[in-house]
């Protein structure tokens, strides 16, 4: 579910906001084009990790309770932090599946671009589990 579905109009509850994680983030959310300047630190991650339901014994747990886990794919990532409006961030936490196509180079650029103060990055970044080799790419090159 949405935090601010779209259409409601409102302002932003908490102006000097620093610290925002939310489990399961939804890119059509309104929050993220409304975050105020004061925002240090954002997560977009699941809870649990999505590693955690593929590899643990929570696993069979979470399949019983049927607990969908809603991985934001790289191509919805970037359509959440495009809308976000706040070029202060200096911790930024992430958690999305490779599109189908593999293409989440465009994500990390505009990361680079858009948020000039992160000086910690975390990404949780997966792959089919089929994929043998996971592709890296020089920093450099990005």
């Amino acid at each position: 579910p949405m935090i601010w579905p779209p259409g409601v109009a409102s302002t932003f509850p908490w102006p000097q906001l620093e610290d925002l994680s939310v489990s399961y983030p939804n890119p059509d959310d309104e929050l993220y084009g409304h975050l105020p300047q004061s925002l240090r630190r954002l997560a977009l991650r699941c809870w649990p990790r999505y590693y955690t339901a593929l590899i643990s014994q929570e696993a069979s747990t979470l399949r019983h309770l049927q607990w969908g886990l809603p991985i934001l794919r790289s191509s919805e990532t970037l359509r959440l932090l495009e809308r976000c409006a706040s070029p202060y961030i200096e911790d930024l936490d992430i958690e999305f599946r490779v599109d189908e196509d593999e293409e989440d180079l465009e994500l990390f650029r505009y990361i680079a671009q858009a948020f000039p103060s992160v000086s910690r990055l975390t990404i949780h970044r997966y792959h089919p589990q089929t994929r043998k080799e996971v592709p890296v790419v020089n920093a450099y090159q990005c």
